[in-house]
């Protein structure tokens, strides 16, 4: 790949708002678009919950076919209800399509037989290493580590799934610039911000509290990446509890939790963390709103299912520092960007519940300028813009 396509000039910044001025045809106008949303409808998988939420909203205005993206390969007759769209929409995430790497992912497969324009939202936008899991030990981490020593294998893997698409949407204005320095052209780039998901309205049935305790909470998928495991070194300082609520994903899940029980063990904090395993939307609502805090300390990530889920239900939120948390300035950071450490920052919120209504009611704020049905709304105007 050459080297311009790779580190590109400076270029103008374009957000969504200013691509909503796209002329489409009078004809464009007067049908509903036909939409086909290529998609995971597996169950407990935070993209497909996304897409059903999407869906939802989208179905108001266009006309959409909803496309299971497995099993894969596809059948002749999943092309057919993809290419008699007028604009196919992937839901793209690596782990989708069994590899990132070239001549390995299934990605080109599916790809090459589309006929019609094709929109991506990129779930997953980093450096390559945190894509292919490269600092992680063993020799297929070794082997990785060459492979990206090819300017041509790391532009793959980082913007290669992306550079056909008519638009490339992202959830993090850091993601956008991350692709534009990798070639892909600003103008197919759109920066979205991340929908809140839908919530249980307060009051309703489920586990609002723990019996009055008060509790620090995180929730989400058990990774070494969500850093839970830093929680727990500053919880002798919490009067309260430390709640997590996630369930656990392989080999590297299930070692991650035995690692932090092992570590509230070691701590002397075992007697106060509640590990909840699973919880369903119904009853992780209430919960949410019941923390004191919830704690997001991810160490690495391009999104957040839970932080937006948190904003919904007008949780105050302390996050780390990573990227993918600037633009959502309802947070609290912490880290060596932020100038505060995790410990001085729940130290200092655990004291001034004044302070904790006011990121909560930034937190309501946030959620009521960021709802699914203005995301559709922005989504139809980038078919129509994709579609000419």
């Amino acid at each position: 790949m050459p080297a311009s396509r790779i580190a590109p000039p400076r270029q103008r910044c374009y957000h969504a708002d200013a691509l909503m001025s796209t002329q489409s045809s009078p004809e464009q106008q007067d049908r509903p678009l036909r939409i086909a949303l290529l998609t995971s409808t597996r169950e407990r998988c935070g993209i497909a919950e996304y897409s059903r939420h999407l869906a939802a909203a989208l179905a108001r205005l266009v006309a959409l076919d909803v496309v299971p993206v497995d099993p894969q390969p596809l059948t002749p007759d999943t092309f057919a209800r993809l290419n008699a769209a007028d604009v196919i929409h992937l839901q793209h995430e690596y782990s989708f399509f069994g590899s990132a790497l070239p001549g390995r992912s299934l990605l080109p497969r599916l790809l090459r037989p589309l006929r019609r324009p094709w929109v991506v939202t990129a779930h997953t936008v980093g450096r390559a290493e945190e894509i292919l899991g490269v600092a992680r030990t063993g020799w297929r981490s070794m082997a990785k580590r060459l492979a990206l020593r090819a300017r041509w294998v790391r532009w793959y893997v980082e913007a290669g799934p992306f550079a056909s698409a008519r638009r490339v949407i992202v959830h993090g204005s850091h993601a956008r610039e991350r692709l534009i320095a990798a070639g892909l052209r600003p103008e197919r780039v759109v920066y979205l911000p991340m929908p809140v998901p839908p919530v249980a309205p307060e009051g309703a049935p489920g586990s609002a509290s723990l019996c009055g305790e008060r509790y620090l909470l995180t929730f989400g998928f058990l990774t070494p990446e969500k850093g839970i495991d830093q929680v727990l070194e500053v919880l002798a300082e919490y009067p309260g509890l430390l709640v997590v609520a996630g369930e656990t994903r392989g080999a590297v899940g299930k070692g991650y939790l035995a690692q932090l029980q092992s570590a509230a063990r070691a701590l002397g904090v075992a007697g106060r963390v509640r590990f909840l395993g699973y919880v369903s939307d119904d009853c992780l609502d209430p919960l949410i709103r019941g923390a004191e805090l919830v704690v997001l300390p991810y160490r690495s990530g391009t999104g957040s299912y839970a932080l937006g889920r948190a904003l919904a239900c007008g949780a105050p939120v302390v996050a780390s520092d990573l990227d993918l948390f600037d633009d959502y300035p309802c947070t609290a950071r912490f880290g060596r960007r932020a100038g505060q450490s995790l410990r001085e920052v729940i130290r200092a919120l655990a004291d001034a519940p004044e302070r904790r209504r006011a990121l909560g009611e930034a937190a309501r704020e946030y959620a009521a300028r960021h709802t699914w049905e203005t995301a559709a709304r922005r989504h139809v105007e980038l078919y129509r813009a994709a579609a000419l």
